[in-house]
C-alpha cells in the first residue's frame, strides 16, 4: 500500500490509492476520510505529484512567515468562499459549516511534515 500527503487535510502518509468493484482508482484518505474518484488512470499523474509540491511549500511556510501567511490566507478565502456559496437542497435546511478559517486554518499535528 502507498501512503502519500492528503490534497484535502494535508495530512502525511494518509491517503491512498484504492481500486473501486469496476476496477476504477480512487484515493482515500484515513485522516478526513474523503474519497476522490477518477474515471481513469490519468488523473493520477496529479496524485503522483502533487503531494511532493506540497511537502515542498510547507518546508518553506515553516521557515518563511510572509509566505506561511499568503499559504494560510490562501486556505482561509477558499473555507470562506465555501461556506458563503454553500447551499442547502430543495426544501432542506442549511447544515452550518464548522468556523475553519482561523489563522492557521489546519491543525498542525495532523499536517505532520
Amino acid at each position: 500500500m502507498l501512503l502519500h500527503r492528503c490534497l484535502h487535510c494535508l495530512a502525511a502518509n494518509a491517503c491512498e490509492v484504492r481500486f473501486d468493484k469496476k476496477g476504477r482508482p480512487y484515493t482515500v484518505c484515513k485522516v478526513c476520510w474523503t474519497k476522490a474518484f477518477f474515471q481513469s488512470l490519468d488523473p493520477l499523474r496529479g496524485v503522483a505529484v502533487v503531494p511532493q509540491l506540497v511537502e515542498s511549500a510547507l518546508r518553506v511556510r515553516a521557515t518563511d512567515a510572509d509566505y506561511a501567511r499568503r499559504f494560510d490566507e490562501q486556505i482561509a478565502a477558499m473555507v470562506r468562499w465555501v461556506r458563503d456559496n454553500s447551499r442547502p437542497a430543495a426544501g432542506e435546511k442549511a447544515a452550518p459549516l464548522g468556523d475553519v478559517s482561523a489563522a492557521v486554518p489546519f491543525d498542525e499535528a495532523k499536517v505532520g511534515t
